[in-house]
């Protein structure tokens, strides 16, 4: 990070979600950056529901009598095989590797997109397989550095039980100060939609990529 102050979003790996979607429209109107950090050497794993949609992306064709969305599941990837492995080192069946897919389908919805930055030596260097200790190196920075944009939803209790609420008080003790974090997707509007699904237009914009 630079010495402007920066608004943060950490993610496997940057995707034009209905999430950055929103991420970008709620950042736009302020004089901070949005920066998103990668973790591409993070491994796969087919239970956790972030990496899921990543391999295969639900997107919205259109919206039923309802008016609830109606998903399609593009699958890019091989699930079987690409189990374990680090982000980096996945193909998919189109010839790319999936960083590069999401990135050239980030930049073919987003002209001009957020920063996106590869955080993984930085994870590599500050307690990779510690996700305690690595929250408090994180929560560190945003003291000064930049706001983080993130919301917990109730599955994730533990996590916030046990890492982040202990990493928070401890970084608030160490420094006098507390880290900067911002609820990006409030309880309300986390029932509204699956955050981690894909607008309309991203399914034309694979159609592309995966016709060259």
């Amino acid at each position: 990070m630079g010495s402007k102050p920066v608004f943060y979003l950490s993610r496997h790996l940057a995707t034009p979600s209905y999430e950055v979607a929103h991420v970008i429209e709620t950042t736009k109107n302020y004089d901070y950056d949005l920066v998103i950090g990668e973790d591409i050497k993070a491994k796969f794993v087919a239970n956790n529901e972030l990496k899921i949609s990543l391999g295969k992306l639900p997107i919205v064709k259109g919206l039923s009598k309802n008016g609830s969305e109606i998903l399609e599941n593009v699958t890019i990837i091989d699930f079987a095989t690409s189990q374990g492995k680090p982000m980096k080192e996945i193909n998919t069946t189109y010839g790319k590797t999936l960083r590069e897919f999401h990135r050239e389908l980030f930049k073919s919805i987003y002209s001009e997109s957020p920063e996106i930055f590869d955080e993984s030596d930085w994870v590599d260097r500050h307690a990779r397989n510690d996700i305690a200790e690595q929250y408090k190196k994180m929560l560190a920075l945003l003291c000064i550095h930049g706001v983080m944009l993130e919301s917990y939803v109730p599955d994730e209790l533990t996590f916030v039980t046990e890492v982040v609420r202990p990493a928070f008080k401890a970084i608030e003790e160490e420094i006098g100060v507390r880290p900067l974090i911002i609820e990006h997707i409030t309880p309300a509007q986390e029932v509204t939609k699956n955050w981690n699904s894909y607008p309309p237009n991203v399914y034309e914009a694979i159609k592309k990529l995966t016709s060259r």
